[in-house]
């Protein structure tokens, strides 16, 4: 297989390379046939805490010593399985990565290793659940990964060359994710702090129920971009689809290009700013928070809005007439209040 078709110009030939140094030691074949005695049969270590804690106590146990070297290695060899208990193994070399840099402190980078010879399907390996609970260590990635990769992370960085799944920085707590790639659907969902990095697209639901953070996608995202976010900011320099900012009630979410529909629903406070173009339904049942569209506004705005302000630079924008009783929001267009209208 064309590692270049498969990974990326930028990294292909990394890849390639790091493959063929691979050096299984006495010590990293014993690291595996030690997974395969005691982890893999183990159901219950898909529940990453569960998984963690029995992972690292039974490695302490060992006494085993290792390198970063044998990391490496265990990382390939594990990924060439088609194992459909990927996430345990995946906790399994979290554990391997954090017990080594716990006595080491070392600045050079973990470097995994995910077969790339295979399509991720959901029968073959791929990484999941790397990073759980990282604190600390620079983890390198080569070659897509799964779900749920930074999952609960502390400090440190992890460089994923490839593109993600889902669920990629749950629960982040800091730290930075860098994907070379593109990320799927779920991504920083109920993050707190630290930041994440997309180069390529990012699919469904970035940012949903994120408190703090910072999440940059370079190109485009999809749909429910920040959906019930209360804090944290979402960058987003490309076009997103619709549905941005759905029930929010914090935040910021910059779009730097264009978005096809429905900005600001039932949004409750935060910031939401569209560089260029919006489509239909801005500000629908807004309670409060800004709005604020720098293109051409098309469609309905400030349908039934209740509260909060929309700033549009289009003359042309059509405001809806079917206000919510009462309003307390206002429309503002090229720097003139037209709702309510200024008596």
């Amino acid at each position: 297989m064309n590692l270049e078709k498969t990974l990326g110009k930028e990294y292909g030939d990394i890849t390639a390379n790091k493959i063929a140094d691979v050096n299984y030691t006495n010590t990293s074949k014993k690291i595996i046939q030690f997974y395969d005695d005691f982890i893999a049969e183990n159901d219950f270590l898909k529940e990453s805490s569960v998984g963690y804690n029995y992972s690292k106590s039974i490695l302490l146990d060992s006494q085993i010593e290792y390198t970063q070297e044998d990391i490496t290695a265990v990382s390939f060899e594990l990924s060439r399985r088609a194992d459909e208990k990927w996430d345990g193994c995946g906790i399994f070399l979290s554990v391997l990565i954090q017990n080594h840099y716990k006595k080491k402190k070392t600045e050079t980078p973990y470097v995994l290793l995910q077969n790339p010879f295979e399509p991720i399907t959901e029968r073959t390996s791929s990484f999941s659940r790397i990073g759980f609970q990282n604190n600390g260590p620079t983890i390198h990635i080569y070659g897509n990964c799964k779900n749920y990769v930074g999952e609960e992370m502390l400090s440190g960085t992890i460089v994923i060359f490839g593109n993600t799944n889902a669920t990629c920085g749950y629960r982040l707590q800091g730290g930075t994710i860098h994907i070379e790639g593109s990320a799927g659907i779920h991504l920083g969902v109920l993050m707190e702090k630290g930041s994440i990095i997309v180069k390529e697209n990012a699919a469904d639901f970035v940012g949903g129920k994120m408190s703090g953070g910072k999440i940059l996608i370079e190109k485009n995202a999809e749909r429910y971009i920040g959906k019930e976010m209360s804090g944290g900011t979402i960058h987003i320099k490309g076009d997103a689809e619709k549905y941005i900012g759905r029930e929010m009630t914090g935040g910021e979410i910059i779009i730097d290009g264009s978005c096809k529909s429905e900005v600001g629903y039932q949004m409750k406070n935060g910031k939401i700013i569209i560089g260029k173009d919006a489509g239909n339904e801005i500000g629908h049942a807004t309670i409060g928070g800004e709005i604020t569209i720098y293109g051409t506004a098309r469609g309905v705005i400030g349908r039934r809005i209740r509260g909060g302000t929309i700033f549009l630079e289009d003359e042309t924008a059509e405001v809806s007439i079917e206000q919510f009783p009462n309003s307390e929001g206002k429309i503002y267009c090229t720097g003139k209040q037209i709702f309510p209208e200024e008596k």
